[in-house]
């Protein structure tokens, strides 16, 4: 996660969902946007194809364009290429995903994708590793696999339950392959909420990623991208492997409550939902690194960020998160997020 500011990192754009497709719950979903990242994609979503709703599936494309783009780290910062007369990376994308239910609490994925990725010249003369070679396009297939038990209270804002996954992929397994990345990796969580009190909860979470084989740039993610350490949002670190572990102490400060506001057109809108917590954590992690460490401070040791926020739950499940945070290295700062902190 990196801050930086300038108005031409905008996005915008719009997307639409159909809801209830043909009376079967199907989903219908498309997306235009436009901006630092232009993306368009659709997706189709199917919960139950059987009479005792055990399958599904779902299907989706997209493609996007970035005139800048991340070509490398040095000191734990992004090294990032712009090209001003057109894109520096281009990706298409396809995949398919069939969902089996065992039980209420338990689902399986079998899912497969193609991708296939091309990048202007500059990027592979600073990232020479960026695809396998110093190839400036790739593309291949990826199957993987996941099961995910699911027992919690409410997946905007959870106060009691826990949840736990297991995702095993495969990138790039020979067939429609150039410049593949032929790795596999393995990814876990377990996180767990006690509710201790009415108005106090306590959470851990533990995430942890394996890679077998080694990866390029292009397909390696470290912390610092959808997993990072509470007070390292403005660095990356990249790598093969990684651990987080993350606790947190939530005291309701204000129960949930609705707010009727009459002035306001549509009905769909006139009512507003919100509750407000208090929210102490601490986050610590390593990034095990053998590629990019000599040039990067951060990997190969353990990290860790403490702090106190306040956890806005509101109306259609949007969650904001105003953070104050201490890391090992003397820093602090206010940090706002728009997602559940596990």
């Amino acid at each position: 996660m990196v801050a930086n500011k300038g108005l031409f990192r905008v996005n915008y754009g719009a997307y639409l969902y159909r809801y209830n497709m043909r009376g079967r719950n199907e989903t219908g979903y498309v997306l235009a946007q436009f901006g630092y990242t232009k993306q368009f994609g659709a997706r189709y979503r199917v919960p139950n194809l059987d009479q005792r709703q055990r399958w599904g599936f779902n299907v989706g494309v997209s493609y996007d364009e970035q005139a800048e783009i991340t070509a490398g780290t040095v000191d734990n910062k992004r090294i990032l290429l712009r090209n001003d007369n057109g894109s520096n990376r281009d990706q298409w994308k396809a995949d398919m995903e069939v969902i089996l239910r065992r039980s209420h609490d338990v689902r399986h994925y079998f899912r497969a994708k193609y991708t296939q990725a091309e990048v202007a010249d500059t990027i592979v003369q600073v990232a020479r590793d960026y695809f396998n070679g110093s190839s400036t396009d790739s593309h291949f297939i990826s199957l993987g696999y996941s099961v995910v038990h699911d027992k919690r209270d409410s997946r905007v804002f959870t106060r009691t339950g826990q949840y736990q996954e297991l995702r095993i992929d495969r990138i790039g397994i020979g067939l429609l392959s150039k410049a593949a990345p032929d790795i596999t990796t393995v990814y876990g969580t377990t996180k767990h909420w006690w509710k201790v009190h009415d108005k106090w909860t306590l959470a851990l979470a533990l995430h942890g990623k394996f890679t077998v084989g080694v990866p390029s740039y292009y397909a390696q993610e470290g912390l610092g991208y959808r997993n990072y350490v509470r007070g390292y949002e403005y660095y990356v670190i990249d790598g093969a492997h990684y651990t987080l572990g993350r606790a947190n102490v939530v005291f309701q400060l204000f129960k949930p409550r609705y707010l009727r506001m009459e002035l306001m057109p549509l009905e769909a809108f006139r009512t507003l939902y919100f509750a407000l917590y208090l929210n102490f954590f601490s986050d610590v992690g390593r990034v095990w690194d053998n590629r990019y460490a000599d040039v990067n401070f951060l990997a190969n040791r353990w990290i860790n960020g403490s702090g106190v926020g306040l956890d806005l739950v509101t109306s259609y499940d949007q969650v904001v998160r105003g953070e104050y945070t201490f890391n090992a290295l003397g820093e602090h700062g206010f940090f706002l997020h728009f997602t559940q902190p596990f």
